[in-house]
């Protein structure tokens, strides 16, 4: 990951002015903000994923790769809490609900994968509580 990335993440997780969570707390979603929010966390997520693929000698659980506590709480914060917070001052139907569940299930897949440090494979999805094949294109897809 690139200093880049890292000072995009640190300022959309600290919600500086011009980030997707400043402006999702002023009632507004701004798709480019969340573009530039999700391909910093993608980027975050392929460094950590790759250094345990370098670390491959110790088993799975042994991975001892140090994380910053400002990423997990981003992290965390993002996929935990933006569903919850937008759904209460939007009401969306159609086409547009399907950008918005893709949204957030983006931010359910990058928490996955950052937090486990395997590239989501397996998910549950929210709406039909069965398991399903998830790849990375998934991901990294256009929002509808």
């Amino acid at each position: 990951m690139n200093d880049d990335d890292l000072a995009v993440l640190a300022h959309e997780f600290s919600a500086d002015e011009g980030s997707f969570l400043e402006k999702m707390y002023r009632l507004k979603w701004d798709k480019g903000a969340f573009t530039r929010l999700t391909n910093a966390m993608f980027a975050c997520c392929q460094a950590y994923d790759a250094a345990e693929q370098r670390a491959r000698g110790a088993d799975r659980g042994l991975d001892t790769t140090p994380v910053p506590r400002w990423l997990a709480d981003g992290f965390w914060y993002v996929s935990a809490d933006v569903r919850d917070f937008t759904m209460h001052w939007k009401e969306v139907t159609g086409p547009e609900q399907d950008y918005y569940d893709a949204a957030y299930e983006r931010l359910h897949l990058l928490a996955y994968w950052f937090f486990t440090g395997d590239s989501p494979t397996p998910t549950h999805s929210t709406d039909s509580h069965r398991c399903r094949r998830t790849s990375r294109h998934d991901i990294t897809a256009q929002l509808p």
